[in-house]
């Protein structure tokens, strides 16, 4: 299995990437959403919020990127993907992509 430094490892270097091809582009990384297994497990699968919260932390960290976190739009109490703003506790919905797009457009 792939662990969230993994994960985070592989972003930055695609960011990297860009940043070596293409200097003057503005990257924006946005934050991945949490999931909520209580809305069906088996879409879930073995995505776990605190590792989400490690790949994010680890996101923050590199540079020369606009790093955009959305979790508390559409999260619920407990950290975990609002019900309703997701259709099965991994994808997003009409209305969580509404929310969304109030964060993104003012940085585009």
């Amino acid at each position: 299995m792939t662990t969230p430094e993994e994960v985070a490892s592989r972003i930055e270097t695609i960011v990297k990437t860009i940043q070596a091809k293409m200097p003057e582009t503005k990257i924006i990384l946005q934050a991945v959403y949490p999931v909520n297994a209580h809305v069906d497990p088996g879409t879930v699968g073995k995505r776990k919020n605190e590792d989400i919260r490690t790949i994010n932390s680890l996101m923050k960290q590199i540079h020369g990127v606009t790093f955009l976190d959305c979790t508390d739009a559409i999260a619920d109490a407990e950290g975990n993907f609002d019900r309703r703003y997701t259709v099965e506790g991994l994808h997003m919905n009409q209305d969580g992509y509404a929310l969304i797009t109030q964060r993104i457009d003012p940085l585009l």
